[in-house]
């Protein structure tokens, strides 16, 4: 460094920079950096300037009277006194600050010119014995026995805190501490139930809660049968009519029977029901059932097109989720011991149910993620909810109506509790990479970029290493949703992660990333063409949206300049539009989606006479003249299926063109 080169000072950089990580020279008001980009350049006064501006208390202790001489505070006085000013400042009772009633590390030094780790109280313990870290959460217990979350800031404090063996429930009977039922009692429960369905038959109920738990809730576990039913029969706290009518517009989705209008239509007023309802569970103390029933009107709403409407139910759920103080691990969570063990591993199931669909939603709909990841969580964690062990059948409410290749089909293993804990590592990969690849206010540079993607990619491969090697795709006869959609979602997941990395170049000759994005898109169409040969339909939301993810990527192979790969896409687009087509009547959201893909392989198809005369050139030439001959609308019968508009499409940014990072 020259020697009249005044140094600059630590940690004098604007925010911008070093969100960057780069170097910033520190001039105000504007630093170079920031002007050469014309961003707002923003400076933060370290803490240590704010440090010596507070004011210092003097203790009574701390005069001598013997001439005026001051005599040296006690240990921990220093730390006292600031503990003091936090609580009246925050309006919060005298704690105890005795010896050992406080664990304080890394304190200031006797002259002040300590870190700015100095200023954080590390933890300190209550009186009841209670470890909050850094003064971080307390989930407490109302008057009505409801539990309850506050921050060390909230306004709303016990004045005492009972004993931690306090407000223990009685035990249910036929259920286990970690809530898996006991088989015995579930035949009990299930004619008791019967008689608890509202606006339905006992017969049509009953299908409708058959056929939700059979398809549906598997795929994110927001509900479990066995505490469902259990608690419908006995009138337990998992149990309210609200979640009861979210059940049965979920599961009028997947009954068989009904026609696209009828299917439509029930549910829209399955819908309205459980609208009247929220209102009055709104109005009371959060609730499980709430946040459950908001996620299934989420996840309903979107799938038949109503995402904005979905999106914002979403957002209810993890409001109401967070009040409950679900996302916070037990661990720092002074009081957790009152929680009787069923509904912490509830608890702990919902935050990583409404932890994936958060990334399913921010995905379909090309939005960044609302619902955040705590440290210290892990799906790993969530104990046993269902007993693998049992077999799984495909439930249809008249027999009849049950395809062919589902006779006699029984799949054993289930594999529930592994996928789900699969699916929840899987969303903490997929997070990461809507919010540093897709976010549109990202800081990323291009080679911060493929240092992500690098970093990324041991993620997945360890990933599916960890997926058992007897449900590995493609099989001649699918598995169920469940297994069929996390497996989706991985091969969606690579293609999403190099997809910004193929240029013009690769497009044309066919080599570097295309070809990752190339060997997902063959496996994830396999899946899906047995998935579909399989069930005839039954594809969850999620399992729309991958496909989407491969189908877009199948038309952006159509511009390479190798025939033999355009027309090994060109095969897979004509199966797409089946796959998504029979899928349509359970989803009727993917059918704008279904419409620009066939519009999208037409523009390609008409140019090229070398693929307008193949097999699958000539379907998709033949199918755009049907359409147009008929005059049909890319979203025929969505004004009738509750209006509505373009904003229910599947449409993630831009998957068709190239990106220039």
């Amino acid at each position: 460094m020259p020697a009249d080169r005044p140094r600059r000072k630590y940690g004098a950089a604007c925010v911008a920079c070093r969100q960057k990580k780069v170097s910033c020279d520190g001039t105000k008001p504007r630093c170079a950096g920031c002007v050469e980009t014309e961003e707002e350049c923003i400076y933060i006064a370290p803490l240590r300037h704010l440090r010596q501006r507070l004011p210092v208390s003097t203790s009574p202790v701390a005069m001598s009277n013997h001439g005026g001489s001051q005599a040296t505070p006690p240990a921990g006085a220093s730390m006292e006194d600031r503990m003091r000013r936090v609580e009246d400042l925050l309006g919060l009772g005298p704690m105890h600050h005795g010896k050992h009633e406080h664990d304080v590390s890394g304190g200031p030094s006797a002259s002040g010119s300590g870190s700015e780790k100095d200023m954080v109280v590390k933890s300190y313990r209550s009186p009841s014995g209670a470890n909050f870290g850094a003064s971080k959460y307390r989930l407490m217990m109302d008057n009505s026995g409801n539990i309850v979350y506050h921050g060390l800031t909230s306004l709303t404090h016990p004045e005492t805190e009972g004993p931690e063996d306090d407000h223990r429930p009685a035990e249910v009977p036929g259920v286990t501490a970690d809530g898996l039922g006991d088989p015995a009692f579930a035949p009990i429960f299930q004619a008791l139930a019967t008689s608890k369905h509202v606006s339905v038959s006992p017969e049509i109920g009953d299908a409708l809660l058959e056929v939700h738990f059979c398809y549906s809730a598997p795929v994110f576990c927001v509900v479990t049968k066995q505490q469902f039913m259990r608690d419908m029969a006995l009138g337990g706290p998992f149990f309210s009519e609200f979640l009861l009518m979210t059940i049965y517009a979920s599961g009028t989705r997947m009954i068989d029977g009904l026609g696209a209008a009828e299917r439509q239509a029930q549910g829209d007023l399955f819908i309205r029901l459980a609208r009247e309802m929220l209102a009055k569970e709104l109005g009371g103390s959060s609730k499980i059932t709430t946040v459950q029933g908001l996620l299934l009107m989420s996840a309903r709403e979107c799938a038949v097109g109503n995402a904005s409407q979905g999106w914002i139910y979403a957002g209810i759920a993890f409001r109401l989720l967070q009040d409950l103080g679900i996302h916070l691990p037990w661990e720092n969570v002074p009081g957790s011991s009152r929680i009787p063990a069923e509904e912490k591993a509830a608890r702990d199931r919902l935050f990583w149910s409404a932890f994936m669909w958060d990334k399913t939603i921010s995905l379909a709909v090309g939005r960044e993620p609302t619902f955040p990841l705590r440290i210290g969580l892990e799906p790993t964690r969530v104990p046993d909810f269902e007993d693998e062990s049992r077999p799984w059948t495909p439930f249809y409410a008249n027999p009849r109506n049950c395809p062919r290749t589902l006779v006699g089909y029984v799949y054993q293993p289930n594999y529930i509790v592994t996928s789900f804990r699969l699916h929840a590592k899987l969303s903490r990969v997929v997070h990461d990479i809507i919010v540093q690849l897709y976010n549109p206010e990202t800081r990323l540079t291009s080679h911060q970029r493929i240092a992500f993607i690098a970093k990324t990619r041991p993620r997945l491969e360890k990933w599916w290493r960890q997926f058992p090697e007897d449900i590995k795709g493609p099989k001649e006869v699918s598995p169920p949703p469940w297994v069929y959609s996390v497996q989706m979602l991985y091969h969606a997941s690579w293609i999403l992660l190099y997809r910004p990395l193929i240029d013009e170049h690769e497009l044309k000759t066919v080599e570097g990333h295309i070809v990752t994005c190339e060997e997902h898109s063959i496996v994830a169409h396999q899946l899906s063409a047995s998935f579909n040969h399989t069930f005839k339909g039954k594809l969850s939301y999620l399992g729309m949206y991958c496909a989407f993810v491969s189908a877009t990527f199948d038309i952006f192979t159509l511009k390479t300049e190798r025939l033999d790969t355009q027309l090994s896409s060109l095969e897979r687009l004509k199966s797409w539009l089946d796959i998504l087509g029979t899928s349509a009547l359970q989803g009727p959201s993917i059918k704008r989606s279904l419409h620009t893909i066939g519009e999208e392989t037409y523009k390609h198809v008409s140019r090229d006479p070398i693929l307008a005369s193949s097999d699958a050139g000539q379907f998709i030439m033949s199918r755009h003249s049907a359409q147009t001959a008929a005059q049909v609308s890319p979203v025929s019968g969505f004004d009738g299926y509750g209006g509505y508009g373009q904003g229910g499409a599947i449409d993630f940014l831009e998957l068709l063109g190239p990106t220039q990072m």
